[in-house]
């Protein structure tokens, strides 16, 4: 009867954040990129969900504040606006993933299928696990500035 909570997983009330040399930390939230830009002089923050989508180093305002549950990451300076190479987003997507020592249990004996495409003439298929897609989505979004009008 008491265990019902027990097996509902509970909501982080932190965030994660990758420092620049790799190590990732548990930050406790609400918190300002701000005050953690002061602990690291000449780094800036970036969410980890903008740089996947964008594939460049996009700043966090000063006053943007850290969110529960996701992942940021510390980059120089020096790197702002700059692309991201295919085996940094390895990287990090493996840092992302790591559970703190937690195990994960799945039941033994299920068959898993990979789905293959068509492929292409060098025997390449455009498919990955389970048959999605691995092409580079991203939405369009315009880039809209306010238009002051005098009078």
């Amino acid at each position: 009867m008491g265990n019902y909570l027990s097996c509902i997983p509970q909501k982080s009330l932190a965030a994660k954040l990758i420092d620049s040399r790799g190590n990732l930390r548990s930050i406790e939230t609400p918190i300002k990129a701000a005050e953690l830009m002061l602990e690291e002089p000449g780094h800036v923050i970036c969410p980890a969900e903008e740089l996947k989508r964008k594939r460049r180093v996009i700043a966090m305002k000063a006053e943007g504040e850290l969110l529960a549950g996701k992942v940021y990451l510390l980059f120089p300076v020096s790197r702002v606006n700059s692309k991201v190479s295919e085996s940094d987003m390895a990287r990090i997507d493996a840092k992302k993933k790591k559970k703190n020592g937690k195990i994960r249990v799945f039941p033994e004996g299920e068959e898993v299928r990979v789905c293959s495409g068509g492929g292409d003439e060098k025997g390449e298929d455009d498919t990955g696990f389970l048959g999605h897609r691995k092409s580079n989505y991203r939405q369009w979004r315009p880039a809209l500035e306010t238009i002051n009008e005098g009078t």
